[in-house]
């Protein structure tokens, strides 16, 4: 109630990242005229240098939790019948991390599937350039979803639940496959498909290197600053 009687009486805007916080913005009280979606942006990639990924290759970066769907990450690579190897970037308790190790034995993989602790943001980008396929199988609802942008600027496909915000940057059969969430199954078949059709996955990709142009931070900035100037406008009066 404090909160809400907060952004009523004394808040101009509040920035929502995606349509899905907005909504649950909504939901909590806000009033629809007060909250402004602006899109979250990445500095990944800004040179635009791309390079052939490992034939292959899939990719997992997250937390080593299990609201980050790691396990159904872990599960769907159990089910592929092609050729793969998989690189799994988790930061996160070193026993959570070796649970997933574990995971990955019972299945028969661990010998496909290397784990990396966290590392540091600019690191991040060699993880990238290598990927022929970025998944992103969050089984919680994401306010946004950095990781998604992040590989599309890279030019790489992505795979993800549809869980929030990834349904805002991520174009089902255009820029990568968008799931219905927790289908291991539906993961496995589209993460199978983009490593065995390259010529699929390298579409894809383009097109999801053209479509990050709208998350850069020009665009975001040029957003932020008209709505601050709007604000700065109501309030002269004030003053």
């Amino acid at each position: 109630m404090y909160w809400r009687a907060l952004i009523t009486r004394q808040v101009d805007k509040v920035i929502a990242p995606s349509e899905y916080i907005k909504k649950e913005a909504l939901l909590n009280g806000v009033p629809e005229d007060k909250v402004e979606v602006i899109p979250h942006f990445t500095m990944k990639n800004i040179e635009g240098r791309r390079r052939e990924p490992l034939e292959g290759a899939v990719l997992f970066i997250g937390r080593a939790d299990a609201l980050k769907g790691i396990g159904e990450f872990i599960k769907a690579l159990s089910l592929l019948e092609s050729e793969w190897s998989a690189v799994i970037v988790a930061s996160g308790e070193r026993e959570k991390i070796a649970e997933y190790r574990e995971m990955a034995g019972v299945l028969g993989i661990a010998e496909r599937v290397e784990f990396v602790g966290g590392v540091d943001y600019a690191s991040l980008d060699e993880y990238y350039q290598k990927a022929s396929v970025v998944a992103f199988p969050s089984m919680s609802t994401e306010s946004f979803g950095l990781v998604g942008i992040e590989a599309m600027s890279f030019g790489r496909p992505v795979v993800a639940f549809d869980s929030g915000g990834p349904a805002e940057w991520l174009k089902d059969g255009e820029t990568g496959f968008l799931l219905r969430r927790g289908d291991v199954r539906a993961l496995a078949s589209s993460i199978s498909r983009l490593l065995t059709d390259m010529a699929l996955a390298r579409t894809m990709g383009e097109r999801a290197f053209q479509e990050v142009r709208a998350f850069r931070s020009g665009p975001h900035i040029k957003r932020l600053i008209t709505l601050y100037e709007a604000a700065v406008s109501g309030r002269a009066d004030e003053v």
